[in-house]
């Protein structure tokens, strides 16, 4: 009988290690899908508009501006070690540049009209960006460093939204130039300009996904305040709406993996940052709490924060 009763024990005892085992195995499974990158998004938490960055479950929020100014706009560099973003904390709205943990803040572009919404190159050797310099808003790229300025849109409407191709040969952008908003796309010296989308409604912020295979962006239908995220073939084909409430859901990046999409949406009263599957299920308000957020990036690097302190 006694001997009966070690060999349960023992028969337990192994069953609850492997169980541990499991769990462990589990949790870092969890916790590697979990650490798919960072992403950083501008709020007013503190008062003013600065720029943070959060894990993708909403987790270790960290403030890394600091300042009276506007910190808008973040976008990671493709090796996740620095954030180009607006700011008009000299006068007018400029590209500015900083180390991931908001160190070393330098300014990369100088004029008196107004230059935003930049975009890193997927060599990180450039930035597309919309500047007003011409009169209207057009798209430029720069060198990193600043030089080698190239204007690539020329219009008298707005083409804004620029973003880069995986491979880095096209960018995809917005523009009125037909009437109303819709997606284009351009050879990254501003030749070949072909619209994607056709249809009656604005198209806003397109985003190729990191295969290069789909593009998101949000769109309006018959009311401007109701706005929803859909997805298209990369060559403008198979449009499918992957959010549908009667709020604002806007903004949406992509994960480095291509698995989900992140966004900003109004639909608790406020903007907040959220999460879903690149399919449109599993939304996750990632935010929770009582301050309007916006413009979210996503990074692949991980292993760049481990030192860091809240």
């Amino acid at each position: 009988m006694k001997r009966i009763n070690i060999v349960s024990l023992l028969t337990f005892l192994m069953c609850l290690i492997s169980a541990c085992n499991n769990s462990d195995n589990s949790d870092k499974a969890l916790l590697k899908n979990k650490s798919n990158g960072l992403i950083a998004y501008y709020s007013k938490q503190n008062g003013n508009t600065d720029i943070y960055v959060m894990n993708p479950d909403g987790a270790n929020v960290r403030q890394i501006t600091k300042d009276s100014a506007n910190n808008l706009c973040p976008d990671w560099s493709p090796d996740g070690s620095k954030i180009i973003f607006e700011s008009d904390r000299d006068g007018n709205t400029e590209i500015y540049m900083m180390n991931a943990d908001g160190s070393d803040q330098t300014r990369l572009t100088h004029h008196p009209a107004d230059d935003y919404h930049q975009k890193w190159s997927p060599d990180g050797k450039k930035i597309a960006f919309v500047s007003t310099r011409d009169g209207d808003p057009e798209i430029y790229t720069v060198d990193i460093d600043g030089s080698n300025l190239k204007q690539l849109t020329h219009n008298d409407v707005n083409d804004a939204y620029p973003g880069w191709s995986p491979d880095g040969k096209q960018i995809v952008f917005n523009s009125e130039r037909d009437g109303i908003r819709e997606i284009y796309i351009m050879d990254t010296d501003g030749n070949n300009q072909e619209r994607l989308s056709q249809s009656e409604h604005g198209k806003f912020f397109p985003s190729w996904s990191p295969d290069g295979k789909k593009i998101v962006f949000f769109s309006f239908e018959t009311d401007i305040k109701k706005r929803n995220i859909y997805v298209m073939d990369a060559d403008g084909r198979n449009i499918h709406q992957i959010t549908n409430t009667e709020y604002v859901d806007e903004s949406p990046c992509w994960s480095p993996d291509g698995k989900c999409i992140a966004f900003q949406s109004n639909r608790m009263g406020n903007y907040q940052i959220y999460r879903m599957n690149a399919d449109g299920s599993n939304q996750q308000n990632l935010s929770n709490n009582k301050f309007n957020e916006y413009w979210p990036s996503w990074s692949s690097r991980t292993e760049l924060w481990k030192g860091w302190k809240n």
